[in-house]
């Protein structure tokens, strides 16, 4: 009896060369001006409720810029005016890096990564 035989399809696409510098971090989150960038999906009102908690705990306390202030990343409204803006409200309010979320399925990952590029480009450092 033979064993049977299946096509696959590799899920890996070719890296892409980009002028991106890559990961560059704050010294301390201590004092620092976070803004919280979301999707308006699932749950970062909580989750980065429970960021700042967090950091409190750690005696990392810093200052939340909220995510109401840049708008919905997700694309159901104005997502191009939203990524266009980015640039000019971080530095407007001074921001040292920025916390995207919320990628966790669908089409979540996608605007999360779209303003990760965004927000990297315009030269702040963020986590995703």
């Amino acid at each position: 009896m033979s064993e049977p035989v299946f096509q696959t399809v590799w899920p890996e696409a070719p890296a892409v060369d980009n002028s991106m510098s890559g990961l560059r971090n704050i010294d301390s989150l201590q004092g620092s001006r976070i803004a919280f960038i979301w999707d308006d999906l699932f749950r970062g009102q909580d989750m980065f409720s429970e960021f700042e908690r967090e950091a409190e705990r750690r005696g990392k306390s810093f200052t939340a810029i909220p995510w109401e202030i840049f708008g919905d990343i997700h694309g159901h409204t104005d997502e191009h005016d939203v990524l266009e803006r980015l640039p000019r409200l971080l530095a407007e309010h001074e921001v040292d890096a920025a916390v995207i979320g919320v990628g966790a399925c669908g089409s979540c990952t996608p605007a999360v990564m779209r303003a990760a590029e965004a927000v990297e480009a315009a030269g702040f450092p963020h986590w995703r």
